[in-house]
């Protein structure tokens, strides 16, 4: 199980330390002071990176571009100006002077980070235990710790360290509908139309003409992921599991060799999904045996056909076990930047040839679908990690842990395929349906390394509340924060190691950004209520509490009134209209006032359709 432990420690409590309005002004760590630069950034050679993004996120505010300097030492001219430091114990000396001995410090794991505002000396430490800790520790002071107006930023003195309780904060995604680079178009464009309730206003039909993931070419394929990673980055998730990843529409191995260089380089993991005996295999398209549609058409011998005619890879043919394992060492060579593979072998396919069904019925073998997953996943991970012995490589059950779902996997009380498969090997269980009703406090994974799927916000999910008719299709544009609390707070105590929720749209989207942010927060603090991150964590991003309250009001209203939806669009104008308005929570609000926008459009449609079907 897991050693991340969690641990938070503030040297103020939490109150003055996000509220940042009851200490006097000359207390102020000033950033920007009456449109004036009032600090200086220092940053490791390691960090530099992610202090070019800090500045250029404040000068995005206020269109002061602060001076990044690469040492530690103040330079004379600059003595009036405050500092701003970032980087780690071993890459900044004045920062392992001025903590690295510290035991908050000391003890945090590798993705943990401390943070320290003194007004004297005026200095702000950004330090994480590595790189990717740093990283998300400035992410931690952007959105959470500053005070943001249009010629100031500043924060009041205080003192926190954090870790999450979750090592892995994922994403899954299929690069066939994912859209994240508003360049491209809107975050409903990869809506598909006709799924749920006939024709989407601005999504396009089943089987489209393109999206930013796929069709538009390798420059929208490309932003589209590094728009991600960096929101990712920013908000402390550091994963994504993509299938469709490497194939032949967007410059194959060079692009995915970029995009996951870019993710190492923020903190963000990338994950190639591979189909094992279907989905695709290991390319997605192309002329290649890579793919396994192409290998169908080669090899048809290979293939055996269930009672509805899909095709899949038979597990106990010595042909298909090697050509796993040759698949898995040309990708582990291909793509060294990647960080890990996904593995999935088709949704509870279970190959009925005489071959297979003796090797079930073995005593040391499950009896159902499990054994199917562990013979087609397992040569991926022994030769993946052949390769690269530090990978992640998950492997996805289709199933819940409870005694229900291990039920549809295997006939044994305890499955077999946890001790078959190596101990490094990370099992996803499917925790969609999984509530205070059948995950009682207690119950744990029969697997040493585990993680669960929950399958919003997207098209294959259910919208957590009744009529919320804007979440279509599936649930897409839902949001899932509530849900997203209880399954890190169970998980915490149960010996999980993380959460992956579908990433396939972006944060511009309500519902999903809500998905998105509770994953971030309640990863790192799952006994925090949605209450308290309602009122003192989303208050800082959406401008203060009232307009958080009004935010979340807005997002989750699910009335058929066109007037009423009218109405809400207004309000959310008027919101993003203030001039007082943070600069910071300026966009929410522009993206609010887009959706609501939208679900009027999406209504009349839904409404047009209804009558449609009356009859005459």
């Amino acid at each position: 199980m897991h050693a991340f432990i969690y641990r938070i420690f503030f040297g103020i409590c939490l109150s003055t330390t996000i509220a940042g309005t009851s200490s006097a002004q000359a207390d102020r760590i000033w950033l920007v002071k009456d449109g004036q630069a009032a600090v200086d950034v220092y940053a490791g050679a390691a960090e530099w990176v992610a202090a070019e993004k800090l500045v250029d996120r404040i000068e995005s505010w206020t269109g002061v571009k602060l001076t990044l300097f690469g040492t530690t030492t103040k330079p004379a001219a600059r003595e009036s100006m405050s500092r701003l430091l970032i980087g780690t114990a071993d890459s900044t000396i004045i920062i392992d002077q001025l903590i690295g001995k510290n035991n908050s410090y000391v003890e945090l794991n590798d993705q943990g980070y401390f943070l320290r505002a003194t007004s004297d000396p005026g200095q702000v430490v950004i330090a994480g235990k590595t790189s990717v800790g740093t990283t998300y520790g400035i992410g931690e002071l952007l959105n959470y710790r500053l005070e943001v107006e249009k010629a100031n930023v500043w924060c009041e003195p205080f003192e926190a360290v954090e870790q999450p309780a979750l090592p892995y904060r994922w994403f899954w995604l299929s690069t066939t509908l994912t859209h994240w680079d508003a360049r491209h178009g809107g975050p409903h464009m990869a809506d598909e139309s006709e799924r749920n309730i006939g024709r989407h206003p601005d999504g396009e039909p089943i089987s489209p003409g393109g999206y930013p993931g796929q069709f538009k070419g390798p420059d929208a394929y490309r932003d589209t992921y590094e728009a991600m990673i960096d929101w990712m980055s920013e908000h402390k998730l550091n994963g994504a599991m993509i299938f469709g990843l490497l194939q032949s529409y967007n410059e194959g191995v060079e692009a995915v060799r970029k995009m996951a260089h870019h993710g190492r380089m923020n903190g963000v993991d990338i994950i190639a999904g591979v189909g094992t005996m279907g989905y695709w295999g290991t390319y997605y398209g192309g002329i290649t045996d890579l793919n396994l549609d192409t290998l169908l058409k080669l090899r048809p011998d290979l293939y055996i056909a269930n009672d509805k005619g899909a095709k899949f890879l038979c597990s106990s043919m010595p042909e298909v076990q090697s050509y796993w394992r040759s698949s898995a060492r040309w990708i582990a060579r291909a793509v060294p930047e990647l960080a890990g593979l996904y593995l999935e072998n088709s949704d509870l396919v279970s190959c009925q040839c005489e071959r297979c069904t003796e090797a079930r019925a073995l005593e040391e073998n499950d009896t159902g679908c499990y054994w199917d997953m562990m013979a087609s996943c397992l040569p991926y991970v022994e030769e993946g990690q052949a390769v690269h012995p530090d990978w992640k490589i998950v492997y996805a059950t289709y199933t819940s842990f409870s005694p229900e779902g291990l039920k549809r996997g295997t006939d044994h009380q305890q499955p077999r395929f946890p001790e078959q498969f190596p101990p490094s090997a990370i099992c996803q269980w499917t925790v969609t349906g999984m509530n205070e009703s059948n995950w009682p406090e207690g119950l744990q994974a029969p697997t040493a390394h585990s993680v669960g799927l929950l399958h919003s916000p997207s098209i294959w999910g259910a919208a957590d509340g009744e009529d919320r008719w804007w979440a279509v299709p599936g649930s897409a544009h839902d949001d899932a924060s509530r849900r997203v609390r209880f399954l890190c707070q169970r998980m915490a105590s149960s010996g999980f190691e993380g959460l992956i929720v579908k990433g396939v749209v972006s944060n511009h989207s309500p519902g999903p950004l809500l998905t998105y942010l509770a994953l971030g927060e309640f990863s790192f603090h799952p006994q925090r209520s949605m209450a308290e991150w309602e009122t003192k964590r989303l208050s800082r991003l959406f401008g203060g509490q009232e307009q958080a309250a009004t935010y979340l009001r807005l997002a989750r209203d699910t009335s058929r009134d066109l007037a009423e939806r009218r109405r809400m669009v207004a309000e959310a104008g008027a919101v993003a209209g203030e001039p007082t308005l943070s600069p910071r929570a300026l966009p929410y609000w522009q993206d609010l006032q887009q959706e609501l926008r939208y679900r009027i459009r999406l209504l009349e449609a839904i409404e047009a359709g209804k009558q449609s079907k009356e009859p005459g």
